[in-house]
């Protein structure tokens, strides 16, 4: 079964999002002003003090400051066993942009790392990792990378 791969890009104006995550604020205090159905607590990350969490769409998480920094998550079904390499994504997003191509450690998890291009924010810094049936697609702004990297340092599947 093919699947289909989604690159969300994050606008200037960031349609906010968040939904079928739970996630924690650097004080470790759960989000809990979200419907009990959506916190499947699949992973936890911290992220920067003024940083806000939105979500619009089921799949789709957007974290990011009145200055519209920030990043964004998409996560889809995926019946494929990882790692993502930059050939699967592109057998569904034959144009799709991956540049510098390196792998990284999510966790424990193997996950590709690359500098993309998103047509409502320019350059972008990603990373793709899959994870119990799911592809999770981490994106910010290349300007955002470090920040993005802080983040993901903190990242923890909830097992």
């Amino acid at each position: 079964m093919t699947n289909k791969i989604y690159l969300y890009g994050i606008s200037a104006l960031a349609l906010a999002v968040l939904a079928i995550m739970f996630l924690r604020y650097d004080t470790s205090k759960p989000l809990t002003d979200f419907p009990e159905e959506k916190n499947q607590q699949e992973f936890t990350v911290k992220y920067p003090e003024g940083y806000k969490v939105y979500s619009t769409a089921p799949d789709v998480i957007t974290v990011e400051n009145e200055a519209g920094q920030g990043f964004q998550i998409a996560v889809t079904a995926f019946d494929e066993s990882g790692p993502i390499t930059p050939e699967r994504i592109q057998q569904d997003l034959p144009d799709a942009e991956i540049n510098e191509p390196g792998l990284a450690k999510l966790d424990g998890e193997q996950t590709l790392v690359f500098y993309g291009y998103d047509e409502d924010i320019g350059e972008t810094f990603e990373a793709w990792v899959v994870h119990n049936g799911k592809l999770y697609q981490i994106m910010s702004a290349k300007s955002d990378e470090n920040m993005l990297e802080s983040v993901l340092d903190t990242w923890k599947w909830s097992e």
